[in-house]
C-alpha cells in the first residue's frame, strides 16, 4: 500500500499591481525543515512544493498514516472542544 507524506508549509503571498518586473513575491517555509523558499511566480508553486516532498529523506521508522485512515481524536485535550469556523464557513 502506498505511504501518506504529510509536509506542513507556512505560505506568504505578495501581489504589488504597480510593479512590472515582480508582480508577486512568493515566500514558502518547509516547517520540518525550517528551509525557506522565495518565488516570483506562482506558476512555480506545484512544482516547488512537489520538489520538497520528494526530496526528503524520510527514515524508516517515520510514522506513516495510511490514506484510508480516519483521524480519531479520544481522550484529548481537544475533546469536548466546539469546533470554531472559519471566516470562508468550514470548520478547523
Amino acid at each position: 500500500m502506498p505511504k501518506r507524506v504529510v509536509a506542513s508549509f507556512i505560505v506568504r503571498v505578495v501581489h504589488e499591481p504597480g510593479n512590472e518586473q515582480i508582480p508577486w513575491s512568493i515566500t514558502i517555509q518547509h516547517v520540518q525543515s525550517g528551509r525557506v523558499y522565495r518565488l516570483a511566480d506562482l506558476k512555480e508553486v506545484s512544482s516547488l512544493l512537489a520538489e520538497i516532498v520528494e526530496a526528503e529523506n524520510w527514515p524508516e521508522d517515520a510514522r506513516f498514516i495510511p490514506l484510508e485512515t480516519a483521524k480519531v481524536v479520544k481522550n484529548s485535550i481537544l475533546e469536548g472542544v466546539p469546533k470554531r469556523r472559519c471566516p470562508d464557513g468550514g470548520d478547523f
